[in-house]
């Protein structure tokens, strides 16, 4: 028999190329191959010319192109050149799209993965700090949960940084160690090291801070809260303006906050 004249199998062409028969089958369906079928069985048999139909059609999955553009392709290739070539600008332009967001995608990573590194290695201590200039994306003096939902996904998508929830509590209430709902007078979403914010939303600018990590629920914060404030004291450090607390990140109950409040000496 000439070995162009050969037919394989469907169980042996899917080992030939790692794929499995359901995909054969699949794309027997939808056109782009066809085999041979045995007029006595219902045995699916195909030859060198599928197996090299196959092939492109891998390499053309490999690159990103969907079945009906390979569909289009297989049936634009002997007339319609510049059908053709269309598809594929259009796929390197959507790959083009692509690897920007997946570089976004991979600084914002690296950013959370520096994030769990501080967190690791100084969530317990306690110290001077300064903070850093934080612009909000938006801002409200009224609690609602639902725009600042809103407001964190639209930062997420518009920003390069990870956008962070801020709180912002009353001096007033810090030393009554006073911690309700309405101790907090700013809610927002903040973003770093960019000037894409709302016209109207404010700007915190650095002051000199007593600074920690806080890690568990909103409830036991608090006592976070009343530590820092005996830091302060035994310090000699008196508190100078309204704290502000930076949820970096939640996962359920769970919250990891950076807390700010702003001292001077004594």
């Amino acid at each position: 028999m000439d070995h162009f004249d050969e037919e394989y199998l469907i169980g042996d062409v899917a080992k030939m190329f790692n794929i499995s028969p359901g995909t054969i089958r699949h794309y027997e369906k939808i056109g782009l191959i066809q085999s041979v079928k045995e007029s006595n069985s219902n045995y699916r048999r195909y030859n060198l010319f599928v197996l090299d139909q196959l092939r492109h059609i891998i390499l053309l999955r490999s690159l990103e192109l969907s079945l009906d553009e390979i569909s289009s392709i297989q049936n634009s290739f002997d007339d319609n050149l510049d059908d053709v070539l269309h598809i594929l600008q259009n796929n390197h332009k959507r790959i083009k799209e692509k690897i920007k967001y997946f570089e976004r995608v991979n600084e914002k990573t690296d950013l959370l993965i520096d994030e769990f590194e501080r967190y690791k290695n100084s969530s317990k201590t306690i110290k001077i700090k300064r903070s850093p200039d934080m612009q909000f994306a938006s801002s409200s003096e009224v609690l609602n949960l639902k725009e600042l939902t809103k407001n964190f996904h639209s930062a997420l998508n518009e920003h390069d940084s990870i956008p962070k929830s801020a709180f912002i509590i009353k001096k007033e209430s810090l030393l009554k160690e006073d911690f309700d709902s309405s101790s907090y007078i700013q809610f927002g979403v903040l973003i770093e090291n960019e000037t894409e914010a709302m016209h109207d939303a404010p700007v915190i600018k650095s002051k000199t801070c007593a600074y920690s990590m806080y890690s568990g629920s909103l409830n036991d914060m608090r006592d976070k809260y009343r530590d820092m404030l005996n830091w302060i004291e035994e310090n000699e450090y008196v508190i100078a303006d309204d704290a502000i607390e930076v949820c970096n990140f939640s996962v359920g109950d769970h919250y990891f906050f950076e807390i700010y409040i702003p001292v001077d000496k004594r």
